[in-house]
């Protein structure tokens, strides 16, 4: 079909082929915008239930409108066959990205956010995808990522599986979620399961089964029976954490699993590391002993709480320097009654009023009490509450911080990226700048030498200020005996157009070089995803503010 037209199509090139159709590259002849054409295989044409699932795929295209989603901008049956035309994202596929390169952890937490995104606007539509795989997502050359291919998805809100017999697995074997394989309903965790398979794919450079060296029974078997193996088992790098979220979206149970993208998007930028002591849990921690080990912090909490509470309970007054007192002042009042006595044999009335105050006086220090049960109950409560408070706002403040720090991680990948792009850009454009030189031929008794100098330029989407060449002039031994460095400035002839000049120097040489020193390239046209980056770098640093400030604001 290469050269041929669909609509306002012009078939360029082919980008590659399937057992359901071929996906071309093409032009629009008016608009210069290029897209690309999915067309069904000839040879299924007439097989009504595959041009059911090809016009399902259009149908669900249509109503996704994400920029994490490939865009369908029209579909077209016609004698020819059945075609969707769709956004063409320069980049390449997730699958061949992952095979190329190692991803460090930091750009894989980017990427796969942006696919969970993607992903969380498609389920909010009723979409369940069906075949999340690598090959099915498109890593885009301005640092983006776009979900394809949802030729078998499922449209929950419609309820529409009568394409989909009872007992069918649709999908990709190896991407299988356990409900999947055994032809069960399914639900958008599904995809969570499928996304988390992808995960451990990117970080760890492998599918987690080999299929080469297993059967698609063996394959089957241990999605429904076995864990995925451990990330650590394949790079000891990756972080504890990683290995959790992997372990809780690839549950058994999809109860178990996160329970949608967004929470599954939350848990991926909050970047918590696991507290206490991992090394008995870091082997096989699933999801449901995540929450026995959060139950045993929690009575771990409550123990330093109680013994907080009990240290800063109040002391009970000791008595003893009283019943002290109270002795000495009874030996004291004895003593005196028994001189009285044995004076005049009767107690003068002074000493039994004495001994009637005394007593009062010390029963009413008995009586005293700095606080009441009450009081220290009261006590008790408030410094729990209070403690709470304290708790809840550190571990708010820590999820902000993760936020922010997820935040700053995202920014200097896309400045990272743009710059990039913009040194091979401007590599690119520099490459236009053609300095050349020739000898002129002078009178023989003339002393020195004439170079005429040409300066071109090669390219129309560029000019050139502040330009500088250079004169390199060796003897005939190849040693260099000079560099002359002149100070052209800016070139502002049309583009092809060449300028010459001519260069004298008192030298004796046996050859020369003329080199581009420097120049400032203006970009005329600068690629489109510059300005997309800068869209994205100043859109995470104003949602870096915004947080920031809601810190500020809340501590």
């Amino acid at each position: 079909m290469i050269g041929e037209k669909i609509l306002n199509y012009h078939i360029d090139s082919l980008i590659g082929e399937g057992g359901v159709g071929t996906v071309y590259q093409a032009t629009h002849t008016q608009l210069g915008r290029k897209v690309a054409i999915k067309a069904l295989n000839p040879l299924l044409v007439n097989n009504e239930q595959v041009k059911q699932r090809f016009r399902q795929e259009a149908t669900t295209l249509s109503n996704l409108q994400h920029i994490n989603i490939i865009t369908l901008y029209d579909y077209l049956e016609n004698e020819k066959g059945l075609f969707l035309i769709m956004e063409y994202a320069q980049g390449e596929a997730l699958d061949r990205f992952i095979k190329k390169r190692p991803i460090p952890e930091e750009q894989v937490r980017y990427y796969f956010s942006l696919i969970l995104a993607g992903m969380e606007y498609a389920h909010k539509q009723g979409v369940i995808h069906r075949d999340i795989k690598p090959s099915n997502i498109i890593i885009t050359q301005d640092a983006g990522a776009k979900v394809l291919d949802f030729g078998i998805a499922k449209i929950l809100k419609e309820n529409k599986n009568n394409l989909t017999k009872p007992g069918a697995q649709l999908g990709t074997v190896m991407y299988m979620s356990p409900e999947q394989v055994q032809g069960k309903e399914i639900d958008q965790r599904t995809d969570v399961y499928s996304l988390g398979v992808t995960l451990f794919e990117m970080l760890t450079g492998k599918a987690p089964y080999d299929e080469t060296q297993l059967t698609e029974f063996d394959v089957f078997n241990k999605i429904v029976n076995d864990p995925l193996p451990p990330l650590k088992q394949f790079d000891g790098t990756i972080s504890e954490r990683m290995q959790q979220l992997i372990d809780k979206a690839t549950a058994k149970d999809p109860a178990q699993r996160f329970q949608s993208c967004a929470d599954f998007k939350e848990a991926l930028l909050k970047q918590e590391e696991a507290t206490g002591d991992t090394t008995s849990q870091s082997q096989n921690l699933r999801p449901t002993q995540v929450k026995a080990t959060d139950a045993v912090a929690r009575n771990t909490s409550a123990a330093s709480q109680k013994q907080r509470n009990k240290n800063t309970r109040p002391k009970r007054v000791s008595y003893a320097p009283l019943y002290i007192l109270i002795f000495v002042l009874v030996g004291l009042v004895g003593f005196v009654i028994y001189s009285e006595f044995m004076g005049d044999g009767a107690p003068k009335k002074g000493i039994a009023d004495n001994r009637k105050n005394t007593t009062g006086k010390d029963q009413e220090v008995v009586k005293k009490d700095p606080k009441t049960v009450e009081d220290q109950n009261k006590t008790k409560e408030e410094d729990k509450e209070k403690d709470k408070e304290d708790e809840e706002k550190k571990k708010k403040l820590e999820a902000q911080e993760a936020v922010i720090d997820s935040l700053n991680s995202i920014k200097k990948l896309l400045q990272d990226t743009l710059k990039t792009i913009q040194r091979k850009r401007a590599d690119s454009l520099m490459r236009g700048l053609v300095v050349d030189g020739r000898l002129l031929e002078e009178d023989e008794l003339a002393e020195g030498m004439t170079v005429e100098v040409t300066l071109v330029n090669n390219r129309s989407d560029v000019k050139f200020k502040d330009v500088v060449i250079a004169i390199k002039y060796f003897n005939a031994a190849g040693a260099e005996l000079e560099e002359y460095v002149h100070k052209y400035g800016d070139l502002a002839k049309e583009p092809k157009v060449p300028v010459t000049f001519k260069i004298k120097r008192n030298i004796e040489a046996a050859r020369f070089q003329c080199i581009r020193k420097s120049a400032n390239p203006q970009d005329l046209n600068p690629p489109a995803q510059l300005d997309s980056l800068n869209q994205k770098i100043k859109k995470i640093a104003e949602e870096i503010k915004t947080a920031q400030e809601k810190k500020e604001e809340e501590n």
